[in-house]
């Protein structure tokens, strides 16, 4: 009987546990935010002159954001949530160019496509 009585009091507390085991399961899943990560427009047109032009980009996550090549600029590196960020192209004396802007979260990259006029004709 003592047996008996002793297996009633601990199932009830198996229970509890459990029960919190599960409930502190979901609540972190439901902390958990599916990243998104996107930037309008998906590629820039630079003239020879050079110049700075916007992107919207749309997150919702800390991201980061580098270039591919010392012409090319951005005014912000890393943020979290969206943001306007202003990329920037030195004069290009040479022949027509293209480079990215990586942007970055945890789990996703996309580049953005930079493409420049020249002064120098092409072949």
């Amino acid at each position: 009987m003592r047996i008996l009585s002793h297996i009633r009091s601990i199932i009830p507390a198996a229970a509890l546990v459990a029960a919190g085991i599960c409930a502190a399961s979901l609540q972190s899943c439901e902390r958990y935010v599916l990243p998104e990560l996107s930037f309008e427009p998906d590629t820039l047109t630079f003239t020879a002159l050079g110049g700075t032009l916007p992107v919207e980009l749309n997150c919702n996550v800390v991201w980061s954001v580098s270039t591919s090549t010392v012409w090319l600029d951005t005014d912000i590196l890393h943020g979290e949530g969206s943001s306007v960020i202003n990329v920037t192209a030195l004069p290009n004396t040479g022949r027509s160019r293209k480079a990215t802007a990586d942007f970055k979260t945890e789990t996703i990259k996309r580049s953005l496509v930079v493409l420049q006029e020249g002064t120098e004709p092409e072949d």
